[in-house]
């Protein structure tokens, strides 16, 4: 294989300007997937319908949320309503930021068809959206805190879980972000060991007693452990990044605090999963590690080794993709 020319198509295509009507187009078709669950329907759908025809739980949703709810239910409307708007502002918010914050949106737009747009609008509507507000606040973190805050704030009445955005910041403005790296390692060796001294050893060896209890804890014997090939490459991308973080020429919040911000995912699913909470293990690893959507494209044209880093990212979203959709089964059939 000619390396010289593989390396001048993918540039090209890297380097490929999507014209507005391309996006536009796609935006429209991605809003009509989610709103009318063209591939079907997953769970979070059914409790929405539960909610929208009952008015059942309406009131532990957030405030947009309900607000959503309860117009819906004045003019008669079905939950296609709700999906219809959460989906809009979702697709459309964070289309808009690609365009206003990234030079080339081509490697934004294939980790988000083949990953986010899966795990965000078409399975988890509330919390996606929230997502284009808490990137407007990490943007303009430089600028003003307060500004920030106020982003952060928008996002949690879609989504309460923005909220959890305000400790990878904390630290990013007293900047004790390193010291996280080693604590967080440091406190999650002993907390395995911890947890891990308490078992009854019989006639396994200690690495299949380990292995044993991960999966007897994590509620999915099958797939929602904690050394997954799911997890592992997740942690594969996050080291990826921080290597891409370390190697670029222009180091901005939106950077810095996504690479915290996906170290705490790791981490904290590490931890949930641990402690028996599979499902809050996965929505903490979705929330940290989004804000990678955006973070990834932008510090990658700061940096020269973009063939490397391009391809890494390609290959392990592409497995995240195949997992997704044939290991796991989070996309409805």
């Amino acid at each position: 294989m000619n390396t010289k020319k593989f390396k001048i198509n993918l540039c090209k295509y890297y380097n490929y300007k999507i014209g507005d009507k391309f996006i536009f187009g796609l935006i429209i078709i991605l809003i009509m997937l989610v709103t009318f669950k063209v591939f079907g329907i997953d769970r979070d759908y059914e409790n929405y319908v539960e909610i929208y025809d009952n008015l059942e739980g309406y009131p532990f949703l957030e405030f947009i949320p309900s607000i959503l709810v309860k117009i819906g239910n004045y003019l008669n409307l079905s939950v296609v309503f709700f999906y219809l708007i959460l989906a809009s502002i979702s697709i459309i918010g964070k289309f808009y930021i690609a365009k206003k914050i990234l030079n080339k949106i081509s490697l934004f737009l294939f980790i988000y068809l083949v990953y986010y747009f899966w795990i965000g609008e078409y399975t988890q509507i509330r919390y996606s959206t929230a997502i284009p507000f808490v990137i407007l606040g990490l943007y303009f973190l430089g600028e003003s805190l307060v500004l920030t805050l106020a982003f952060i704030f928008i996002g949690s009445l879609f989504h309460y879980s923005s909220l959890l955005m305000l400790f990878p910041i904390f630290l990013y403005k007293y900047g004790c972000g390193r010291t996280l790296i080693i604590s967080l390692s440091i406190f999650l060796i002993s907390f395995i060991f911890f947890q891990v001294s308490n078992i009854e050893i019989e006639d396994s060896t200690i690495l299949n007693s380990v292995f044993e209890y991960i999966n007897n804890k994590s509620g999915h014997i099958e797939y929602l452990n904690i050394i997954n090939t799911f997890y592992l490459t997740h942690v594969l991308i996050v080291f990826a990044y921080i290597f891409l973080v370390n190697n670029s020429a222009k180091k901005v919040p939106l950077a810095i605090v996504s690479e915290y911000s996906a170290i705490l995912g790791i981490s904290s699913y590490m931890v949930a999963i641990l402690m028996g909470f599979p499902v809050v293990a996965q929505r903490v690893l979705d929330f940290y590690t989004m804000p990678l959507l955006f973070a990834i494209p932008f510090v990658i044209s700061f940096t020269r080794k973009k063939l490397l880093l391009i391809c890494t990212f390609l290959v392990l979203y592409i497995y995240l993709f195949i997992y997704i959709n044939f290991i796991f089964g989070i996309i409805p059939a």
